[in-house]
């Protein structure tokens, strides 16, 4: 809705939804990224969309603010389990390769101990193709998506497909697109 009408109450009631969603899936706290690089993408000045970049996360990170502040004082770490050695993978040259990025969907969509729907490893190929085609309105979900799929990517395989929970809506609605 914030990138049709483009009112500063939308952008702030978007931000405390995901703060939280950062609050009950601390993988999400990688959407703020998301959400920022989707915000420089709508046709307007510069100014506009750093403030409203800025406006976006600091509000994003305010909400689960008193779970960081636990955690920092508990763990030491205040987005306890990232870049511990429960969270982020460790970062090697083998995260660049295509066989194993493949491999890696695959695994996860098809084999893993949760399986997703094969419907939306099927439905890859097929957004490819048609990406070009799709009308302009979908292209922030077709770059949501594929920013979230990156995202989490980077992240530890470890839980099985639980870490894209969050992803699945808008990986199903951009299926039906």
């Amino acid at each position: 809705k914030f990138t049709s009408s483009k009112k500063q109450f939308d952008n702030i009631l978007s931000a405390i939804f995901l703060g939280f969603a950062i609050c009950t899936n601390l993988l999400s706290i990688g959407s703020i990224l998301i959400f920022v690089v989707l915000v420089f993408t709508l046709p307007k000045n510069l100014f506009w969309k750093a403030k409203q970049a800025f406006i976006f996360s600091i509000i994003a990170v305010v909400v689960p603010l008193p779970w960081f502040i636990l955690s920092l004082v508990d763990t030491g770490n205040p987005i306890y389990p990232l870049f511990s050695h429960l969270g982020i993978r460790n970062l090697s040259i083998d995260l660049l390769s295509p066989l194993h990025f493949v491999k890696t969907i695959i695994g996860t969509f098809l084999y893993a101990s949760d399986p997703l729907s094969p419907v939306l490893i099927i439905s890859i190929p097929v957004i490819v193709v048609i990406s070009r085609k799709i009308s302009k309105q979908y292209n922030l979900i077709l770059l949501y998506s594929l920013l979230a799929f990156i995202l989490w990517y980077f992240t530890q395989q470890d839980g099985g497909t639980r870490f894209l929970v969050p992803y699945l809506p808008i990986f199903s609605l951009l299926c039906v697109v």
